[in-house]
């Protein structure tokens, strides 16, 4: 608590009953006052503040300590200032300046006749050193100080107006000097007496209590209750802990020889920290917090010391020790389950084991691998076991490979490998092209072209992935070295169809290939796994295969008949390698959570939960790997960072104190793989297309259009947060991100995912679209999308509702935590709902910002978009026309529907044949 004094229209103070004791005596010479202050006042008024005066300014004897406002009359605006004596003007001034909402530990240390002033800010954590003291400046004392008593704000004497009107929790004084590393423990939030310090006097301002009114008016005072901040500063006034205590002793489990001892530990009390040593024969083996003894060890006594510290000092307990024992030869196999995971390039294969569990009845030693389906294994290194991943480099190009990783005990027992099939990927064509971009859209509208699509994909043949190489005209590649033929097996129409969803949510967009079974001929294709990549490019019977252009990149999902004379091999866009979960990931082991999803956190996630990974340690996991930080745990909504050991590293955190029954959340900045924090849309949704999802064939930077999403990074830089505990796909974690803006994902003709925003103007130049681009009399409209008068966006999500929750927290603050979305912003636009009669309080749409002031903009953006209406029309195009893309940017100019002058408009759906070369587009406007 500190007390705040207001400024009063009379003279008005506080003093301590005591206050005549509290003097600044001419003796001794050294000594150090220190004050602890919250600027949190008036930073305007006319008159300098007072916070400590024994007399008025220029009396003889006098000492004052005043804050000079930011109008007050003088040079030393926003400065801390004393005056000694007689003088009107100060004797010190400080450095630095000081503003509304600073709070800082000033210490004035006089040694001879020099003062210096030093100021430490309110600190978060108990400090190991001094360097957050800085000096703020010195002077010479040049009066002998006799003041009679002395009064907290303003004496009785002083004008009326110079009362003190910031917080102040402490004010001590004393005949000692002070180190930076106690000043900056002081700032903490100990207080001088845990430093064995013995001040003349001292002055707790806890509550109103501690004072009685020496002025003329009642006192006026406003009790601010805790100063924390958003760093989860300490509390004015706060108390050392006491020293930690252990009752009993802790309790070695195990201690024979290749398996691992652990211990119980004793009941602890006040304790911020535990710690632990093993100890064999007296001899110090270890400090992790299990022990496996080694052979020579057998015979000697296993003991373990259990440590437990806080800030006021540590104590120690000793197990009773047990006799290491010998085991027989071990020749237990150890189990390796679960299934590895692989990504590939052109000439390398990584295969992790990261969703894999190893056990042993003593202890595993290492895993290893091998590639090939045969030959010896080698041992992963030490930083492959820590990564638990390992790259085969120098492979041939679309080529495939069988992996195999094991894991060996500490007797050199190997478990049953796991294996996966993994191919490299195929080697792009390098050669030199002859056709331009500017030559295939004159081909498209040549009445000389004879065009052919070929068809690139894989099928499961007895077990092996086999290629296959189709085509509606035939075809085979020039040169005379392993040409390749195309058979004349696809169905002339292979229509294609692009949309993008007015809803930003990401979808997969479905078609076919029609393949001829004409008697019979490829009847076999029925007995094939059609599951596997799939590539259509088109272009001249009499092009190379260089200058065809893709015009489908994507998956195959099985074949079906299509009548008694063809099959169709049903085809996904690239969104199909996103349906996936995020992860399948589980706890493993025996706990209660053995069979629960690991949970994940990315970017900044308010009030998350995670999930227990450890009960009996009281350990809980917040995500499957590093991640930047905890800024605030709590239980039950009450702040308890305090209790709680984070381990950025493996992203979790050890409970101190046991909480179990409460609820526990966290405010956790995530994923941080490869040391980058990732919190924008674009650059989580790459994390999440290449770290998650599928194991086998994940995609990686090669499918991103990095460059969009680069571009869309620099134009959407707001920090969101996604926190996932139960089964989510990629494309439904990716849609919650982009949503959060009006966006969407989508793959490019070439098959690249591009981040596209559904807005007017579309981002990107403008293409024009007049009648001469379109077919004569096509232009039509679709649908009409009805005005909207309101946006409502949730933002700031509170991933742990607690409805009823049961703490001492404020109303106001439980009232946060009780709801899903309890921060909304709301855009009405009140013309559009006079003219139309609609709602202006629509329904929540939910994002992942973090922020209102990003949440605002783009519910302006969005009511903007669709306040007045949208309409959706549609043409056949020219051929040109099949080289536009989804989300791009048109001019349309027409003079139908008022569009003679040239409307912005959107390409929000694509049809392309081409076979036909014919196109129709979808606009919205």
């Amino acid at each position: 608590m500190t007390v705040k004094f207001n400024r009063a229209a009379a003279s008005t103070f506080f003093s301590a009953p005591d206050h005549t004791g509290l003097t600044i005596p001419a003796s001794p010479t050294t000594w150090a006052l220190g004050i602890l202050v919250c600027f949190d006042g008036l930073t305007t008024g006319d008159n300098p503040q007072h916070l400590i005066s024994t007399k008025s300014t220029g009396q003889s004897g006098a000492f004052n300590l005043v804050y000079q406002t930011e109008a007050a009359a003088t040079s030393h605006r926003n400065r801390l200032t004393m005056y000694f004596n007689t003088l009107t003007t100060p004797t010190l001034v400080t450095v630095n300046d000081n503003r509304a909402g600073d709070k800082w530990l000033f210490v004035f240390q006089q040694t001879g006749t020099t003062i210096t002033v030093r100021r430490c800010p309110i600190l978060a954590n108990m400090p190991s050193d001094g360097s957050a003291v800085v000096v703020d400046g010195t002077a010479e004392r040049n009066a002998v100080l006799n003041g009679s008593g002395l009064w907290l704000g303003a004496r009785a004497n002083l004008t009326a107006d110079k009362m003190c009107d910031q917080s102040i929790g402490r004010v001590f004084f004393m005949a000692d000097t002070l180190t930076d590393l106690e000043v900056a423990k002081l700032a903490h939030g100990m207080e001088v007496t845990d430093l064995d310090k013995s001040p003349l006097w001292y002055a707790r301002l806890d509550n109103a209590d501690d004072f009685v009114n020496r002025g003329s008016l009642p006192i006026a005072f406003t009790k601010n209750g805790d100063i924390t901040t958003s760093e989860s500063q300490p509390v004015f006034g706060y108390s050392a802990p006491a020293k930690p205590m252990i009752n009993d002793a802790p309790t070695i489990i195990g201690g024979a020889v290749g398996q691992a001892a652990s211990y119980t530990p004793a009941e602890a009390i006040n304790s911020a920290e535990r710690a632990q040593e093993w100890y064999v024969a007296g001899v110090l083996v270890s400090t992790a917090s299990t022990y496996t003894p080694v052979v020579t060890d057998a015979g000697k006594n296993l003991l373990v010391r259990q440590i437990e510290a806080n800030a006021a000092g540590s104590v120690s307990a000793d197990s009773a020790p047990v006799t290491i024992t010998a085991v027989a030869t071990d020749t237990t196999l150890p189990t390796f389950q679960g299934n590895l995971a692989a990504s590939v390039t052109v000439d390398s294969i990584t295969v992790s084991w990261a969703t894999t569990a190893s056990a042993d009845n003593v202890a595993v030693a290492r895993h290893e691998y091998r590639i090939g389906g045969a030959g010896p294994y080698v041992a992963a290194s030490a930083a492959e076991e820590a990564g638990k991943s390992h790259t085969f480099s120098g492979l041939a190009g679309d080529t495939p490979y069988r992996v195999d990783v094991r894991c060996v005990d500490t007797s050199g027992n190997a478990s049953a490998p796991l294996s996966l099939d993994a191919r490299t990927i195929v080697p792009e064509h390098h050669a030199e092209t002859s056709i331009t971009d500017e030559d295939f859209v004159a081909w498209l509208a040549s009445d000389d072209a004879i065009t052919n699509i070929l068809v690139e994909t894989w099928a499961l043949v007895d077990g092996v992935r086999t290629p296959f190489f189709w085509s509606t005209n035939g075809y085979t590649t020039e040169g005379t070295n392993n040409p390749v033929f195309y058979a004349p097996v696809v169905g002339v129409s292979i229509p294609f169809t692009e949309a993008l969803s007015l809803t930003s949510t990401a979808s997969l967009s479905a078609g076919d290939i029609e393949i001829d079974n004409t008697n019979g001929m490829n009847e076999h294709f029925a007995g094939y796994i059609w599951a596997d990549d799939v590539l259509a490019v088109v272009g001249d019977v009499r092009w190379a295969r260089a200058d065809y252009r893709p015009i489908f990149v994507g998956h195959s999902v099985g074949l079906v008949r299509k009548g008694p004379r063809a099959f169709a091999l049903r085809l996904r866009d690239m969104m199909e390698g996103l349906n996936y979960p995020i992860s399948e990931r589980k706890f493993g082991g025996a706990g209660v959570n053995a069979d629960t999803l690991i949970p994940l956190t990315f970017g900044e996630c308010c009030n998350a939960s995670g999930e227990w990974s450890n009960t009996s340690t009281l350990e809980r996991q917040w995500h499957d790997g590093p991640i930047e930080g905890i800024v605030e745990t709590r239980a039950n909504g009450i702040p308890i960072s305090e209790q709680v050991i984070v381990s950025e590293s493996t992203g979790k955190s050890l409970l101190t104190v046991n909480n179990e029954s409460a609820t526990i959340t966290a405010t956790v900045q995530g994923d941080k793989f490869g040391g980058v924090f990732r919190k924008t849309i674009a650059t989580l949704i790459e994390r999440l297309i290449t770290g998650y999802g599928k194991d086998v064939g994940r995609y990686t930077l090669a499918n991103i259009d990095t460059e969009n999403f680069a571009q869309f990074d620099a134009t959407h830089p707001q920090p969101v947060g996604l926190h996932v505990r139960e089964r989510l796909n990629v494309i439904e974690a990716c849609t919650m991100l982009t949503s959060s803006v009006g966006a969407q994902l989508a793959p490019s003709l070439d098959g690249k995912l591009q981040l596209i925003q559904i807005a007017l103007p579309a981002a990107g130049p403008a293409m024009e679209i007049r009648a001469e681009h379109m077919v004569d009399g096509t232009l039509r409209h679709v649908q009409h999308i009805d005005p909207i008068a309101a946006v409502k966006l949730g933002y700031c999500r509170n991933w742990t509702a607690q409805p009823g929750m049961q703490s001492n927290l404020p109303a106001e603050h439980k009232g946060l935590f009780e709801k899903e979305w309890p921060l909304t912003v709301t855009r009405v636009d009140e013309d559009i709902k006079r003219k139309y009669k609609l709602d202006g309080d629509p329904v929540m749409r939910a994002t992942m910002l973090l922020r209102g002031d990003h949440a605002a903009p783009e519910a302006e953006r969005e009511l903007a978009l669709w306040g007045p209406g949208r309409d959706i029309y549609e043409f056949d195009g020219i051929p040109d026309l099949l080289m536009l893309k989804k989300g791009q940017r048109l001019i349309v100019y027409h003079e139908q529907d008022g569009m003679i002058a040239g409307v912005e408009a959107q390409v929000i759906e694509i049809q392309r044949d081409w076979w036909t070369r014919t196109v129709t587009v979808r606009f919205l406007k």
